[in-house]
């Protein structure tokens, strides 16, 4: 099997992000920035190109890709904060290391800890679950509330994914995995309910901030500018960051003026692409976990066992964060290509024939 065959292939298991992709090329028509949207696809079409280049290695060598480059990261950001504090803390004293803000060493502690964490339980090794450890510490003094909140809660989720990976997807921690998804539920109902309120103008309640950061007033101002093109959107990248045409400057408050995004990705792509480019960004993220009803323990290897585990937790980490800040379709954006990588990952060794070629790879 040639390499361009095996690449043909992955992309042939997961054909609704293929879709999503060609919706937001589609979209620079409509667009009143062509040239920033076409820069911008193209970027995010870069990305996935490399992605692609490396779900194509051997399992075991994506986990030690994923643990090295979380780890070397990790050390400097350390280091960062020992050596040059002036960079690595920002004006409040909280811990950003080489990260641009708290937020994004938060996110990217999270998913470090958590790698680190579930391979050192999955290998029994003392020093991947030190380094875990010492990556949630310095969770803890980014004080990102929103990356503490979804690691924790990533947890006993996790543990649930390592569980069906081992002895496969029964109806108990099918169900357990539900549960715990449906504690989500309730939390974006709060979101939604707290969005709902200040656009409506229900003055009673619209003080609640569930989102910790005051997110509410960008939400409430895209939530208008939805309505504008409900369908279609903007057009990809065609929303914040135009220059002086952008809806932001020329519409928004001066609390929100100040933002390049609306903090949640979903809000994002529906205000850019419209309802259907929502509905099948979100069909390709719930695709891989559909596709584990494919999954037999017994026909995947250890290797195999720890990719999936990773996957996993990249992805769900991924589509909760992307509740609360811009990630989804973000070239730029590390935890993006994460995301994209993991549903690669798990489409294609969950395919009908995933298990006979996973070590079978050019």
């Amino acid at each position: 099997i040639t390499r361009r065959q095996y690449l043909v292939r992955i992309l042939s298991t997961n054909r609704i992000i293929l879709l999503t992709f060609a919706w937001a090329l589609l979209s620079i028509i409509w667009s009143d920035a062509k040239e920033i949207a076409a820069h911008r696809i193209l970027g995010t079409l870069l990305v996935a190109a490399l992605t692609l280049l490396i779900v194509s290695l051997p399992a075991r060598r994506i986990v030690g890709i994923l643990l090295i480059v979380t780890g070397i990261i990790m050390i400097i950001n350390y280091l960062g904060v020992i050596f040059v504090p002036g960079r690595a803390l920002n004006h409040e004293g909280m811990w950003k290391g080489l990260h641009m803000q708290k937020n994004n060493a938060g996110y990217f502690c999270a998913i470090s800890a958590l790698l680190w964490l579930f391979m050192g339980y999955s290998r029994k090794n003392f020093w991947l679950l030190i380094g875990g450890v010492a990556w949630g510490l310095f969770l803890i003094f980014t004080h990102s509330r929103t990356s503490i909140i979804l690691f924790l809660f990533m947890l006993p989720l996790g543990f649930l994914f390592s569980k069906g990976l081992r002895l496969g997807f029964d109806l108990r921690i099918s169900l357990l995995l539900l549960w715990f998804g449906g504690l989500v539920i309730p939390l974006f109902f709060c979101l939604a309910f707290t969005l709902g309120a200040g656009f409506f103008g229900d003055k009673i309640y619209s003080f609640i901030d569930w989102t910790f950061t005051g997110r509410t007033e960008i939400w409430q101002f895209v939530w208008k500018s939805i309505f504008q093109s409900p369908f279609l959107g903007t057009g990809y990248g065609s929303f914040w960051a135009i220059g002086d045409r952008s809806p932001a400057l020329l519409n928004a408050s001066a609390f929100v003026a100040q933002y390049t995004e609306a903090h949640n990705g979903y809000l994002d792509v529906l205000v850019s692409l419209g309802a259907i480019g929502l509905l099948l960004i979100v069909a390709a993220l719930v695709q891989p976990y559909y596709a584990l009803l494919n999954y037999k323990s017994s026909q995947a290897d250890t290797s195999t066992h720890e990719v999936l585990l990773c996957a996993l937790l990249l992805l769900t980490f991924g589509i909760l964060q992307s509740g609360f800040e811009s990630t989804l379709l973000q070239s730029g954006n590390p935890l993006w290509t994460l995301m994209l990588l993991s549903i690669w990952i798990i489409s294609r060794i969950l395919s009908n024939e995933g298990y006979y070629h996973a070590r079978q790879q050019p």
